[in-house]
């Protein structure tokens, strides 16, 4: 999926002190956000997300955790040596 790039900067009502989004606006903007439309002067995407290799990601955590539990285990026969209470 991409980002989009939402130029809301036209879509707002003029105030006083400070510009005012009306409810037409906000809708505008978080509907085109939802569907990740293209639309000239509103919305245009910028940049494709990077794909997430969720298997590799997995293995990496898998691996991980063996390696902590291996060092947790190599800790706690420290502990046991000096007399003290082992980690969980």
């Amino acid at each position: 999926m991409d980002k989009t790039d939402n130029n809301a900067a036209e879509r707002f009502e003029k105030g006083k002190r400070q510009n005012h989004l009306n409810p037409e606006h906000i809708d505008k903007i978080v509907d085109t956000c939802r569907r990740r439309k293209e639309e000239k002067r509103h919305a245009r995407r910028v940049e494709p997300e990077p794909e997430i290799d969720l298997k590799a990601v997995h293995a990496e955590l898998v691996e991980a955790e063996k390696e902590i539990r291996s060092a947790r285990a190599r800790h706690n026969a420290f502990l046991e040596e000096l007399g003290l209470p082992p980690l969980p």
